[in-house]
């Protein structure tokens, strides 16, 4: 270790070595990033310039609520990276909120977030309101006729009434702790 505590790590490159990671096909490394939380994503951007900004073009965001220390960076993030990528079409959108934490809680946020994925044409979607039991957070009518959604994963949410639904593409449905306004109580689905 060094004088402020920091390891260093040496290169196991031989000299003359390629960084073979670094001269990967971004398409690839959007796979692999893709897999990865958002928090660790951005923290790519450190490994070299290359890797600066490639993590704003990762087609998916999976962010937690409690990754940031104020709600108005939590907004601010999410809405930067959705406008940044809106002519994109998004893999995945995993977001885990927490109504009743946040400073100024508000559902609309989220269904406008919800709205603006389904534009972009989402595969995956699993949204999670990790206070579950106020069912505050409301999922957008738009979804329910996202034909690119494949997946979807809906925790404390409420469901509005639909007048259509039509889900060509999805395989897999996981709805746990789900109110329906068209049902008086709530209903759980494993």
């Amino acid at each position: 270790m060094d004088g402020d505590g920091v390891k260093r790590v040496r290169s196991t490159n031989q000299p003359g070595e390629v960084d073979r990671i670094s001269h990967l096909p971004d398409c690839l490394i959007f796979k692999v990033l893709l897999s990865l939380p958002t928090k660790e994503v951005v923290k790519t951007s450190t490994l070299s310039t290359r890797w600066n900004h490639i993590w704003k073009h990762v087609p998916g965001l999976n962010l937690e609520y409690d990754d940031f220390s104020e709600h108005d960076s939590f907004v601010s993030f999410v809405d930067s990276f959705l406008s940044f990528n809106r002519d994109t079409r998004l893999h995945m959108f995993k977001l885990t909120y927490d109504y009743s934490e946040a400073d100024e809680p508000e559902p609309s946020l989220v269904r406008r977030w919800l709205d603006t994925v389904s534009r972009m044409k989402v595969e995956t979607l699993d949204v999670t309101d990790d206070s579950a039991e106020s069912w505050e957070l409301e999922m957008t009518p738009a979804l329910y006729t996202c034909g690119s959604l494949v997946s979807l994963n809906l925790v404390g949410l409420t469901l509005p009434s639909p007048d259509l639904v039509s889900l060509p593409s999805l395989k897999d449905i996981n709805l746990i702790l789900i109110y329906s306004k068209s049902v008086e109580v709530g209903f759980y689905v494993f």
